[in-house]
């Protein structure tokens, strides 16, 4: 397997002042600008069911395939990608190479995010991988809808906080989808990182759920 060097592989989280006003649009469901809030969600009705553990990309691979592996980018920095699928979860690993002056040192795959795309893990909410985006939207009408589609790529642009933030998902993961749902977690301390609950709908339908920082970078 080719091995990519990276000189860096840190992640750094900027904070942008993501506010949320008060006001909503309750026609569409769909917030796309500054002038809108976004959906809370509380930390406990987010929490996956069961228990997630994110296992090391060593443990991983013992007993599992990957379905895929691929070349891209990450924090700017060229690396390779691994997908491993574990009982309805995807695992998405970032594979770099450590740099001591000008040898490189040690190969290491980092987990980066995961997504749920089964029935074995639902949200404490409710929210499960199968329900109709509809019926997701008559519980939480003010989700923040953000398009995959080319032809809408530019809905949230007024507001990076309510769009998508692919940094920790492999070259263009997202294009299996047409949109996501996208919800605030919220812990209850007001600076602390923004969290996302998202999502990932196909064809009217949730068919995974992930969570991703809308600021980070």
């Amino acid at each position: 397997m080719k091995k990519i060097l990276l000189l860096s592989t840190l992640i750094v989280f900027i904070f942008t002042g993501c506010s949320k006003p008060k006001e909503t649009d309750t026609n569409a469901n769909v917030v796309t600008n500054e002038d809108h809030a976004i959906q809370d969600i509380s930390e406990e009705d987010a929490k996956v069911d069961p228990e997630l553990i994110t296992p090391t990309y060593d443990d991983a691979i013992k007993s599992n395939d990957e379905t895929e592996t691929i070349e891209g980018t990450f924090g700017g920095s060229p690396v390779i990608w691994h997908t491993i699928k574990i009982d309805d979860v995807e695992y998405y690993y970032v594979e770099t190479e450590a740099i001591e002056g000008n040898r490189s040192s040690e190969i290491n795959q980092t987990p980066a995010s995961f997504a749920i795309v089964g029935s074995n893990y639902t949200l404490k909410s409710g929210i499960e991988v199968g329900m109709r985006s509809d019926e997701v939207l008559s519980k939480y009408p003010d989700l923040v809808r953000t398009e995959f589609n080319e032809k809408y790529n530019d809905s949230n642009t007024n507001n990076a906080c309510l769009d998508w933030n692919g940094a920790a998902y492999p070259e263009k993961w997202k294009s299996q989808y047409d949109y996501g749902l996208m919800a605030n977690v919220d812990n209850g301390i007001d600076d602390d990182l923004p969290k996302y609950l998202v999502l990932l709908s196909k064809d009217e339908k949730v068919v995974a759920i992930t969570f991703m920082y809308p600021t980070a970078s």
